[in-house]
């Protein structure tokens, strides 16, 4: 391949990543709108950086290694496929309908099961992956709120996490309650024991009356908007 043919590929591939918004177009909208371009810049580059790194990778051929290969094939498929934003359950939906993949990683937390829109449609996505015998895996449910602008970040996670160990413990027990899930831990190693803590004591799931006082007093925000 010339380089000019692989110029000519990757403006194409340009154009087609940002026609349609999906999900990370729409969580970089939805941070601009919230928080500003300063915080957003992050999920630009993020977003850049993965899209480059998957174009490059096609134009040197591991789609190819992929499809002709059974062990790259089946390790893609048991990785599953994951993602963020409120469309995630939809665009989930939509790849277990294309390809038969093992897993589906999405977030769940109590904030965000107060949009009802999302916790219909993760509702189905949950059934469907029931149905199908595909694992359930679910991620930022021990999520606080966004980080402010300007302040401290005490983790190493791109949003805070619950600090206060009831609250911890209340948002994993709350979690703990969807039937045959997995709960992934935060991207932040010196939280690991807490929330081993947290999920060790757990008894029953929270009431709803139980969530809406602790996620008040402790002033609990949606991830995404």
């Amino acid at each position: 391949m010339t380089i000019e043919i692989y110029l000519l590929y990757l403006l194409a591939v340009g154009i087609f990543f940002a026609t349609p918004p999906d999900t990370s177009q729409l969580l970089i909208i939805s941070n601009s709108i919230r928080h500003g371009l300063k915080r957003s810049k992050w999920t630009i580059a993020g977003d850049l950086s993965a899209n480059c790194l998957q174009m490059t990778a096609a134009a040197f051929g591991l789609a190819a290694v992929i499809a002709s290969s059974a062990f790259a094939f089946t390790l893609v498929k048991w990785l599953g496929v994951t993602g963020h934003g409120l469309n995630i359950c939809e665009m989930h939906r939509r790849s277990l309908e294309r390809f038969d993949f093992d897993s589906v990683l999405l977030p769940w937390n109590w904030a965000m099961s107060r949009n009802a829109a999302y916790a219909a449609e993760f509702a189905d996505l949950h059934r469907s992956c029931r149905e199908k015998d595909v694992a359930f895996q679910l991620i930022k449910a021990a999520c606080h709120r966004p980080w402010r602008d300007g302040e401290e970040k005490t983790r190493a996670t791109w949003y805070k996490t619950l600090e206060d160990q009831d609250d911890l413990e209340a948002a994993l027990h709350w979690a703990m309650g969807v039937e045959g899930s997995f709960i992934n831990t935060a991207g932040d190693v010196n939280l690991l024991p807490r929330v081993l803590d947290a999920v060790a004591d757990f008894d029953s799931v929270p009431s709803d009356e139980e969530m809406i006082r602790t996620a008040e007093s402790g002033n609990w925000e949606p991830l995404f908007a």
